[in-house]
This record gives C-alpha cells, sequence and structure tokens, in this order.
C-alpha cells in the first residue's frame, strides 16, 4: 500500500514538475527569444503555440504621461492619491491573494491552459449547467450572440458626474450633450432576457430621466434601430464581443455629426459617413471577442472581423501623448495593424487596431477640412470611441477623445486648456461593479 501511495505521489510531483517547467519554458521563449532577441524559428513556434501576438511588432512603445502634473487639481491631490494608490495596491492584493497571481501566470504561459477551459466549458453543459456565471456575467441569447447582463442599480450618482460635467463644459463656453448608445441586449425586444436576465434598459431609462430632470441634452441612439428583429439587431454588434461593429461605429458618427450640424451649427462633411465612401477588409474566422474568450471555443466560434479605410484622399494629424505619437498621415495612421497580424483566438486582440485600443487622450485633426470654421469637439468616451472616432474625425475638422479610466488629471483642467466648442459624453450602456470616485480612473470621475 505504501509503496502504491510512494508512487502516486512521485507521478503527481513529476507532473507538477513538467507543469512549471513548460511555464517557464514557454514565458522564456516568448518574452526573451522572441520579444528581446526577435527569434523566429520552428522551435520559437512550436514552444509558444498560438501566442503568436509575443511576435507581433508593435507599432509604438508607451511612453509614461504624467497628466496630474500636466493638468492639475485645485488642490495638491498627490499625497491622496500616493495614499490611495498605496490602500488599493494593499486590497487588491488582500483581495487577489497568491492564487490569482498563480492563475494569471498560469493562463498566459500554461500550455494547453485554453484547451483545459474548454473541457471544462463542454462538462459543464454535459452536465446541463445551463446557467449565468457570475464572474463572468455572460448570457448566450436564442440566436447565439453572447451577451453580458447587468443587475438593477441606483443611477443617481451617475446623473449628478455627468450633470457636473456639464457645468464644467457650460462655464467654458462650450455646448454639451449626453449620447446614450444601444446595448446588445435589445431595449425593444430580447423580451424574456430582459425579463430574467439584463436590467439594463432599465438603468438607462434612469439615467435619461434624471439627465432629461436636469435639463441634459440627450441623443438616443437606440430608437432608429427599434424596428429590427432581435437576429437583425444583435447584428449591429460582434456575435463574441460586446462592441458594435466598425459598419455601426460609422453609421452613429454620421448620427452624432449629423446632430451636432443641426443643434449647434458645427460645419461637417456628411458625405464622408457614407458606407460606399470605404474599402472594406475583411479577415475570416480571425475574432473571438471578450466574452468569447471567457465562454471559450467550446460554446461558440471564431467570428469575422472587418475594418474599413477611405476611398477618397485623407491627411490627419494625431497626437496620442502616451504612444508618442505626433505624426501627419492618411486615415490608416489611425489604425494599429500589429493587432491584426496573427490569428489567435486567446491571444489576440484585434478590435485594439482601432486608434491604438483605449488611450487617455487623443488629438485628431483632419487637415483635408483646414478651410472649415475653427471648431473644436471633445469627446469623453470609453473603447466605444474607438472605432467611432476615426470616422467622426473624417468629417469636423478637430476631435479629442479623452478616455477618463487612463487620464488621471484634472478634468476641468483639461476643458480649460482645450477651450472646446460642443462636449458629448459617450458610453457604452453597462454601469461600473463599483462607483469609483477615489482613484481618478471611474468612468464617471470628471473632477
Amino acid at each position: 500500500m505504501r509503496k502504491w501511495r510512494n508512487a502516486v505521489m512521485a507521478c503527481c510531483l513529476g507532473l507538477l514538475f513538467l507543469v512549471m517547467a513548460s511555464i517557464f519554458l514557454r514565458f522564456f521563449t516568448a518574452k526573451v527569444l522572441v520579444q528581446r532577441m526577435h527569434m523566429d524559428n520552428g522551435f520559437t513556434r512550436v514552444v509558444t503555440g498560438d501566442l503568436q501576438q509575443y511576435g507581433a511588432k508593435k507599432s509604438h512603445k508607451n511612453v509614461p504621461v504624467n497628466w496630474e502634473k500636466k493638468y492639475p487639481f485645485d488642490h495638491d491631490t498627490s499625497w491622496l492619491s500616493r495614499g490611495l494608490g498605496r490602500m488599493t495596491a494593499i486590497q487588491t492584493r488582500i483581495a487577489n491573494g497568491p492564487e490569482k497571481g498563480v492563475m494569471s501566470w498560469t493562463t498566459d504561459n500554461l500550455a494547453g491552459y485554453s484547451y483545459l477551459v474548454e473541457c471544462g466549458r463542454k462538462l459543464e453543459d454535459q452536465l446541463g449547467w445551463h446557467i449565468v456565471n457570475p464572474s463572468m456575467n455572460i448570457a448566450k441569447l436564442p440566436d447565439g450572440y453572447l451577451s453580458h447582463v447587468f443587475w438593477r442599480q441606483d443611477m443617481h450618482k451617475h446623473a449628478e458626474q455627468i450633470e457636473h460635467l456639464a457645468e464644467l463644459s457650460r462655464a467654458q463656453g462650450a455646448s454639451f450633450f449626453y449620447v446614450q448608445t444601444p446595448f446588445k441586449v435589445n431595449a425593444y425586444g430580447d423580451a424574456e432576457t430582459r425579463e430574467n436576465l439584463d436590467h439594463t434598459a432599465e438603468n438607462v431609462e434612469e439615467l435619461t430621466n434624471r439627465l432629461q430632470q436636469a435639463g441634459i441634452p440627450i441623443l438616443d441612439l437606440r430608437p432608429e434601430w427599434q424596428g429590427l428583429s432581435d437576429t437583425e439587431y444583435h447584428g449591429l454588434f460582434y456575435r463574441t464581443d460586446h462592441h458594435w461593429r466598425p459598419e455601426t461605429a460609422l453609421h452613429e458618427a454620421g448620427v452624432i455629426a449629423a446632430y451636432m450640424q443641426e443643434q449647434y451649427g458645427m460645419q461637417v462633411e456628411m458625405s464622408r459617413f457614407d458606407p460606399s465612401e470605404y474599402e472594406w477588409q475583411t479577415r475570416e474566422d480571425w475574432f473571438l471577442g471578450s466574452q468569447g474568450k471567457k465562454v471559450t471555443l467550446a460554446r461558440t466560434q471564431m467570428e469575422d472581423f472587418s475594418w474599413g479605410e477611405p476611398r477618397f484622399p485623407t491627411q490627419i494629424q494625431l497626437e496620442i501623448p502616451s504612444l508618442g505619437i505626433d505624426e501627419m498621415g492618411d486615415f490608416s495612421l489611425m489604425l494599429d495593424y500589429s493587432n491584426v497580424q496573427h490569428r489567435s483566438a486567446y491571444h489576440a486582440n484585434p478590435y485594439a487596431m482601432f486608434l491604438y485600443g483605449d488611450q487617455a487622450y487623443t488629438h485628431i485633426i483632419n487637415q483635408n477640412l483646414q478651410h472649415f470654421p475653427q471648431k473644436k469637439i471633445l469627446a469623453f468616451t470609453d473603447s466605444y470611441g474607438d472605432t467611432m472616432i476615426p470616422f467622426l474625425a473624417m468629417g469636423v475638422r478637430e476631435v479629442v477623445k479623452v478616455d477618463v479610466r487612463h487620464f488621471t488629471g484634472s478634468v476641468e483642467k483639461l476643458i480649460q486648456a482645450e477651450k472646446p466648442d460642443i462636449v458629448f459624453l459617450m458610453y457604452h450602456s453597462s454601469v461600473e461593479r463599483k462607483f469609483d470616485m477615489e482613484t481618478h480612473t471611474g468612468k464617471y470621475d470628471f473632477r
């Protein structure tokens, strides 16, 4: 009996050793041999497997930017930021624990990890565990589209902060409006999902009602799609991701531009929002979105990924300080092609090709429209703006995009410095799990 037990323990220890060895081998190969030494041969390809993103050479490197120094708060908050930073770090270590670090390391470097997770998802299906995993909050809609689902939430704090942003904008002489984006769960359909799982429509209804009562102009993008069937409506978005497709983003850019033209006299070149003015390129079975990565290929499939580039001549000035970009070029300057170089279900993010993913500050000047009146748009957006803003910039003279999740300076000082003519806020319809007003990285922190 003891010999059998010792043999089992020896096998377990041997297996553990092989697992750890494979993790370190893949990490060293990917980070050192491929990234640092730029090696690309049979050995590196076999070892890294589908970690092909390590071989994709990025167009630009991250550049640290002290936004708080550039746009300081009225009172010195550096001590507060440092204290909160230390507190947050401690809380994060306590909450996550060493096991989460090990899990993250394993996820990135253990050979076959994705396959093992897929097996787990298949087992759940075999057992009939058709539930919404609280850690993912993802439901599969009847037509196979994946969607996040959200609980009911009090929206008064969100409304108050949007009202504050409007006040800051108006104090600098800028017009302000709020853009309500559509959500993947159809507010005018998907009755069963809205009744049993997702309460986004209710949250949005409360938010927009509060903003209307406060006199905030609202551009609601949802009613236009009211007549579509659920499947047609879902087609505005990726099947495995929460983002809208670039074709949808182009259309909505035109809607926003037309609204600014009608309501605020902004001069716009509306022909730039015609889909036929763009050359569309597609990578077939190239994209597994964030929702698809969580449920794995055991429950969904990869989908096509497309993007459009203008057929008409373009010349823009693009500034992204966090990437060290301050360049002149055509529309392609706003696209990071390194994100579509390699096909990888779990280790690539093609969506990040648009405006290089989420960046704190992006400034675009359309040199082709220099004859337009000198008016500036300041857009506060999240990742939904990554696809929309490049198209919007084709029809207007100047636009600045800010993502306050990454912008840690004073929003008030930013508005004062930019002196915009129009300010708008456009967020994905979901809400934060935690309303963060401490770290200057919350979506609604407009101080």
